[in-house]
């Protein structure tokens, strides 16, 4: 119920406004259309077009940055693990922890359930890169 209005598409065919029902609940007919010109406004200026662009950038980044963000919190995990012993860790249970308390290799990796922490700090890195990882 909130008023409000905006505009979106890539150009003035493909544009389209849309309203609220709490803005047209709460302007009169003059002031919708008023409303409604300001949008049809942006689509012809093509601000539309300028303003996704420049979502999509801001998308990249922020993701980016949550990328890096993630792979730094799984580095000071590991870091952390290696650091600090886990006396009651068992096999049977590794899976349940971010990182494996266990320092197994071999025969004790074909049960585990989430890559080495190096693993998936490279796969990050890798998407950040814009590489696909298979």
């Amino acid at each position: 119920m909130q008023p409000n209005a905006f505009a979106t598409g890539r150009d003035p065919k493909h544009g389209v406004v849309a309203v609220t029902q709490g803005l047209l609940q709460m302007m009169n007919y003059d002031e919708v259309k008023g409303v409604i010109a300001h949008e049809l406004a942006h689509i012809k200026n093509r601000d539309t077009l300028i303003m996704a662009v420049a979502a999509t950038i801001a998308g990249a980044i922020s993701s980016l940055a949550h990328m890096v963000y993630y792979a730094t919190i799984l580095r000071k995990l590991e870091a952390a693990v290696q650091r600090i012993p886990n006396e009651h860790a068992q096999p049977a249970t590794a899976h349940m922890y971010i990182v494996n308390p266990l320092s197994g290799g071999g025969l004790a990796a074909l049960f585990s359930t989430h890559p080495p922490v190096a693993e998936r700090v490279r796969r990050l890195e890798a998407m950040a890169r814009g590489v696909r990882i298979a």
